[in-house]
């Protein structure tokens, strides 16, 4: 997997688990697909597919060397998507809207780094009414929801009931490893949706577990 079409295959966990794929570059030589956000070091690549729209989380949290991560849809145009560092380390991370369809993924090391490496993946499906980053701190988030019953949702929780399975919107976000974590407070009481009884759901991007699903509560 020393070029682009001859990528590995990532078998992608069910259920929106982590996938999780170890490795090293150490013995791998330069890709000649050009890469845009740092020169080309010791590279391999592998290709994951997805059945439909995903929102898709890649890190290399955990490696041992400064790395590159970079996606793109073929083998014959440069990486779209391009990050060297984050979280204020060497790690890389790239998060992604991303149609259904073959990605190609490369692990570089930037400039000459090269060594063993982490890659995990964690992927969403957005919600019906769409999906949106979640800003760190406070922040007021508007919408519009659907009214239909029982038009089917691209996901729910374990509260609510059949008839709670309606247009949704996604808000998701990612935290970085050395984060000392905190309480996620979220409410929709006193937002103004009127007769539009909703439905709060909190999953994990990691394990895909609930973490945590209200449906009446107060106002809401």
């Amino acid at each position: 997997n020393d070029e682009c079409w001859t990528a590995i295959p990532i078998a992608l966990a069910a259920g929106g688990a982590r996938t999780t794929i170890r490795g090293t570059t150490a013995p791998a030589t330069p890709s000649t697909t050009p890469v845009t956000c740092s020169a080309s070091g010791r590279d391999v690549w592998y290709s994951f597919t997805l059945s439909s729209t995903q929102v898709v989380y890649v890190n290399t949290h955990g490696s041992s060397f400064d790395t590159l991560l970079a996606t793109t849809s073929s083998c014959a145009i440069a990486p779209a998507n391009c990050n060297d560092d984050a979280c204020g380390t060497s790690q890389s991370e790239l998060l992604m809207l991303l149609n259904a369809g073959t990605y190609y993924l490369l692990v570089d090391g930037a400039g000459t780094a090269s060594g063993n490496f982490t890659i995990n993946i964690e992927r969403l499906t957005p919600g019906i009414r769409g999906s949106a980053v979640l800003p760190a701190g406070n922040s007021t988030q508007t919408g519009v929801l659907g009214y239909r019953w029982n038009c089917g949702s691209n996901m729910a929780g374990s509260c609510g009931g059949p008839g709670y399975e309606r247009e949704e919107v996604l808000y998701y976000w990612t935290q970085c490893p050395a984060a000392a974590g905190g309480t996620l407070v979220a409410t929709t009481c006193s937002s103004g949706t009127g007769g539009l009884n909703t439905v709060l759901y909190v999953r994990s991007g990691g394990t895909g577990t609930e973490l945590g699903c209200n449906a009446n509560m107060g106002a809401a």
